[in-house]
């Protein structure tokens, strides 16, 4: 039972050590132009953006069928 302990929290210790490593390595260019860090972008533009304006809230449909510069010019 002892070993079983032993190498429970040495694995445990390995993979939050893997995780730590892997959350401080830098974005790849193409992952930083996706829309994963599409956040930072929408949060830019809600304080930056001065009124008229319209949100749109929903989900991955609302940001592919969307024609923002369609409705952005009518």
């Amino acid at each position: 039972m002892k070993k079983f302990a032993v190498k429970s929290i040495l694995f445990l210790l390995a993979a939050v050590l893997v995780f730590g490593i892997s959350m401080s390595l830098p974005s790849t260019p193409r992952a930083a132009t996706s829309l994963l860090f599409a956040e930072r972008q929408k949060d830019s533009l809600l304080k930056h953006t001065p009124p008229p304006r319209i949100i749109f809230v929903g989900g991955s449909n609302l940001s592919f069928g969307l024609n923002g510069q369609l409705i952005k010019d009518s």
